[in-house]
């Protein structure tokens, strides 16, 4: 698998010698996260993880923005037991970054919204590209982020911060992200590759038993993320039910402000 290369609609696997590149989505239009993304994800993870060959892995977007996170037309169609299910799968996809026994690296080439953040919150370290913008938007939207994002980015910036971008559902920049501590790095865009491909060599050419065994490790301190999932899932049904959920999603499509009256 050292040299092999898949072609998916939304997902392009390619293992370049010892480091892994998944690229999301398609050139011509921003990444949208759907199930079938998701499992795409859950798949391409499942076959890095048993290649021993693999020593780091690059998640990206193929188009200008890594990703834009949930499908909201999809969302106000379904019924409350539908969306939890689409949670669930998208749930699933940054877990399974996540649980990868080696790192992965988040190389945000535009703008990482709502679940595409959270997919990159999911890996081990973020390079953003100057310019792009980053946040979970959710509480502008009647839902809250419900695939990792709320249990993993205060281990990031801390409670204060975390608090603050969740609760304004606030876009930031590339720049201010990297203050906080949400991203580590901040390129060009044109030379986001380059800086994304020299860091995971650096991380190949490390001891490969030591790297896996460091990963394990640091990976101790989020034992407590799956239990803190449980919960916000049992929140986002409440929220899903509500009348400024459907709100929320109604004045995203109309591209309107939403009126909510906390029902």
């Amino acid at each position: 698998m050292a040299s092999a290369e898949t072609s998916v609609p939304r997902l392009r696997l390619e293992i370049r010698q010892h480091v892994a590149w998944l690229t999301l989505g398609q050139l011509e239009r921003p990444t949208v996260l759907d199930e079938a993304l998701a499992r795409e994800l859950v798949e391409a993870a499942a076959l890095i993880g048993t290649d021993r060959e693999v020593r780091c892995v690059v998640l990206t977007g193929a188009g200008k923005a890594f990703a834009l996170g949930a499908d909201i037309e999809q969302i106000e169609a379904n019924t409350v037991e539908q969306n939890l299910h689409y949670n669930r799968r998208l749930r699933d996809a940054a877990d399974a970054l996540a649980a990868l026994p080696v790192p992965t690296i988040a190389a945000l080439g535009g703008h990482a919204i709502g679940g595409g953040l959270e997919l990159a919150l999911a890996c081990t370290l973020r390079i953003a590209a100057a310019g792009a913008k980053l946040g979970m938007p959710e509480a502008r939207l009647g839902i809250l982020p419900a695939t990792g994002g709320v249990a993993r980015l205060p281990r990031l910036v801390g409670t204060a911060t975390a608090a603050r971008l969740l609760l304004t559902g606030d876009l930031i920049d590339a720049a201010e992200a990297a203050r906080l501590g949400v991203v580590d790095t901040v390129v060009a865009r044109e030379a986001l590759a380059a800086e994304a491909q020299q860091l995971a060599e650096r991380i190949a050419t490390a001891a490969p038993l030591s790297v896996r065994a460091l990963v394990a490790a640091l990976r101790e301190d989020e034992l407590a993320i799956d239990a803190a999932n449980a919960r916000t899932e049992l929140r986002l049904a409440d929220l899903l039910g509500s009348a400024d959920r459907t709100e929320g999603a109604r004045a995203f499509i109309e591209r309107r402000e939403p009126e909510f009256e906390g029902r």
